[in-house]
């Protein structure tokens, strides 16, 4: 539960400006987990989508960046199933339905003076739509020296999407798209908006909101974000060359052929569903219509007898199955005014 409200205010900064910094919201212990998360994952073995980033570029210090942790770490899993985040994401985005995208550690160690290209998050990704955003949250204080993000307000409005910038210092997007404005060389002609941060704050930025990260210059301090990004109800799946990798997960279908990327099959459907929550959360409520949907992607076997559409339901049990998705799902019905609509 939420310790405040999200405010009119706070919705309607997002919207205009594509970012809105949301103050203490996280609490102490969730923090605490999170640094525990990160040392794990930062000494566990890495995966294919495991990067050092400063190493990549031949440079001093430590630049970790790794996805899709919610797979394998647990206390990252119990973060996207039970945390107030798929709440924080759907009230800010207008969106009746939250789900996961993916998870992302971006964690610039004191030293680190690799910069984070400008650029927008969605033409890396194999998604369309509005409602698509990301959720940094700090786990140490974050200023302009230690690599506070900086956001160009409003860009994500200018209507075109840019060609992604490869952080590891190659080149593998190669989609046909028009550069990144060289914003440091006009800066003047931008809003220019940059959020100091304590554990615990977060920032909620649109996924075409153009921004960037300096090194973490400091030597006494870390920059650890632990960073979720969610989708809502016009997010689309839309697979093609030149975007990240993703890891397999259920086939989905795109325009008459199949994929084997990692996508929640709720991105494909209009039928509106609410949650109390993620979609995949034990304990959390599922929704309304959308029910049927949300179950072939809780459970890949197609189980969607558990679930009657029109009828909201509560999760009972949960079998997670690692990278292969969610295995068996039990839930019971519940009233609906109780379900969030």
């Amino acid at each position: 539960m939420l310790k405040r409200p999200i405010t009119d205010d706070e919705i309607r900064t997002y919207r205009d400006d594509g970012i809105v910094c949301l103050r203490g919201l996280f609490d102490g212990d969730t923090v605490d987990i999170l640094r525990q998360a990160a040392e794990e994952c930062m000494v566990a073995e890495p995966t294919d989508l495991t990067m050092e980033i400063a190493d990549l570029q031949n440079k001093e210090g430590r630049f970790f960046f790794d996805t899709f942790l919610w797979l394998r770490n647990e206390k990252c899993r119990r973060f996207v199933h039970d945390s107030i985040a798929a709440e924080i994401a759907g009230q800010i985005m207008g969106s009746s339905k939250t789900n996961i995208f993916f998870d992302q550690w971006l964690i610039k160690e004191p030293g680190t003076l690799v910069e984070t290209p400008w650029h927008h998050d969605m033409p890396y990704w194999p998604v369309l739509g509005d409602h698509i955003c990301t959720l940094w949250l700090a786990l140490d204080p974050v200023t302009a020296d230690s690599g506070a993000v900086e956001y160009v307000k409003g860009s994500h409005k200018w209507g075109q999407r840019l060609k992604p910038l490869s952080f590891s210092g190659k080149t593998r997007f190669d989609e046909d798209l028009p550069p990144v404005p060289d914003i440091e060389a006009e800066r003047e002609r931008h809003d220019i908006i940059c959020h100091d941060l304590q554990p615990g704050d977060c920032t909620v930025h649109h996924g075409l909101l153009v921004h960037h990260a300096p090194g973490n210059a400091r030597a006494d301090r870390r920059r650890r974000a632990y960073v979720t990004r969610w989708t809502g109800d016009d997010a689309r799946f839309h697979p093609h060359d030149g975007v990240q990798h993703m890891p397999p997960f259920p086939d989905i279908e795109k325009d008459g052929r199949r994929s084997k990327n990692f996508f929640t099959r709720a991105l494909q459907t209009k039928v509106p569903a609410v949650f109390g929550g993620n979609c995949i959360g034990q304990g959390k409520i599922l929704g309304t219509a959308g029910s049927r949907h949300i179950q072939s992607h809780i459970d890949q076997r197609g189980l969607s007898q558990i679930l009657q559409p029109g009828i909201a339901h509560r999760v009972e049990s949960i079998r997670h199955l690692g990278r292969q998705g969610i295995g068996t799902i039990a839930c019971s019905k519940i009233d609906h005014d109780r379900a969030g609509v």
